[in-house]
């Protein structure tokens, strides 16, 4: 017997993301920089870029300003032009003292510039430092499987605050199982996708293999 209960949308404000809402996971804060908000999005229409190298998911971000704003951030990997959400390891995240290496095992860091926001991470951490910012800047939930479960507060300016925070997992195996509804035959409603964004993951480096050799 499966029992949810969805209170999410009761304690959140109706429009707008709150970082600081109770629902989030605990983050380490740093002394933030001091500089003017850095604006995403203004009146639905799009005001920054997001930038890409390899790995995380600037997809995911790009789809939940959307939900939120109506506004679709391009996304690109040439030349940084702020304003800009800067995803991944780069020469400029490292003039900001950010290097995804330097974090532990799927750490993640979210610091602010003037007119830049960098996400970096080790290894899958930058993948979870985009899902920390899209829970915790956009307002996105995730609550059950496919676009059902989703909510995402609609707001058509979007603005991030100075802010530098770090985070990586308490647990290094964090695997949630099953990845399918019908976990009998391996079909039904996928589950993986929903599990991802909640943060499974196994960066263990022993793992116990069943069935084996047969």
């Amino acid at each position: 017997t499966l029992v949810v209960c969805l209170l999410g949308g009761a304690l959140r404000p109706t429009s707008g993301a709150d970082s600081t809402a109770p629902d989030l996971n605990p983050v380490t804060l740093k002394p933030a920089p001091v500089h003017p908000p850095i604006a995403l999005v203004e009146q639905g229409q799009a005001r920054a870029m997001i930038w890409n190298a390899a790995g995380g998911d600037a997809r995911e971000i790009q789809r939940s300003i959307r939900e939120a704003t109506g506004a679709e951030l391009p996304i690109g990997t040439g030349d940084i032009t702020a304003p800009a959400i800067v995803v991944g390891d780069c020469e400029l995240a490292r003039q900001h003292g950010l290097d995804g290496a330097t974090l532990p095992v799927e750490g993640f860091a979210i610091k602010t510039a003037p007119g830049l926001v960098f996400i970096v991470g080790n290894g899958q951490g930058l993948q979870w430092g985009c899902y920390e910012f899209c829970e915790r800047f956009v307002g996105l939930r995730w609550y059950w499987p496919e676009d059902l479960g989703r909510s995402v507060p609609a707001s058509a300016d979007l603005a991030v605050p100075p802010v530098w925070l770090e985070d990586a997992p308490v647990f290094r195996r964090r695997e949630m199982w099953p990845p399918v509804s019908n976990s009998w035959n391996g079909t039904g409603t996928p589950l993986l996708p929903l599990q991802t964004f909640l943060r499974h993951g196994n960066s263990w480096p022993v793992n116990l293999r069943v069935h084996q050799p047969d």
